[in-house]
């Protein structure tokens, strides 16, 4: 399970100092009546057709057990869905959605491919401004030293976790198998999508 949305494998995931946010669904009615909010709170809540994430392996039980979780915390939730490509992805990502279901792969592994790209400047996707936030990582990202940088990294891991732009609940890795007779592979930190094949044979 994921407690911020850097993962654990790369530079500024932070080991301590996390705002932690159990489940507790009388706390969280209790909250919504706080603010003003007849409950159940009716809210929509978006989920893809047509493909399987590794962290998403089946979209709509996903959903449904999100669902149930939220309706016990005082929400009434009515499940949609639509096609990955172009509708589901355009709509997240132009801030269509309350509430939805998305991950990232990264494109190289580094922090800046994961808090840069989301939570850097003002995007409709999450829809919030943090200008603290957006000169910290800015910061981060051009700084040249590891130590430094995996420090601001840590400290915007952290913030990004005090706002809740989003939740993160999981960090999924990847695998690659090969027969015991292929020889000269070497993995690439991009993933499948760049995996050098030109260099294999079979010995």
């Amino acid at each position: 399970m994921a407690d911020q949305f850097l993962p654990p494998a790369l530079i500024g995931n932070a080991k301590r100092g996390v705002p932690q946010y159990s489940y507790n669904p009388a706390k969280a009615q209790a909250l919504l009546k706080q603010a003003g909010l007849p409950t159940p709170v009716k809210l929509d809540f978006w989920y893809p057709t047509s493909v399987t994430r590794p962290y998403m392996p089946d979209p709509q039980r996903n959903a449904t057990a999100f669902a149930d979780n939220l309706g016990k915390a005082g929400f009434q939730v009515q499940l949609h869905s639509a096609p990955w490509r172009p509708d589901y992805l355009g709509g997240a990502q132009n801030g269509n959605y309350q509430v939805y279901l998305l991950g990232w792969n990264a494109d190289f592994p580094d922090p800046a491919n994961f808090l840069n790209v989301h939570f850097g400047a003002f995007n409709t996707q999450f829809g919030f401004t943090d200008n603290a936030l957006f000169s910290l990582l800015q910061r981060a990202d051009a700084s040249s030293d590891p130590e430094q940088r995996g420090s601001l990294y840590q400290k915007a891991s952290i913030d990004v976790m005090k706002s809740v732009p989003m939740v993160p609940y999981v960090w999924t890795g990847s695998s690659v198998a090969w027969l015991k007779t292929v020889k000269g592979f070497v993995p690439s930190p991009l993933g499948s999508s760049a995996e050098p094949f030109a260099t294999l044979h079979f010995g």
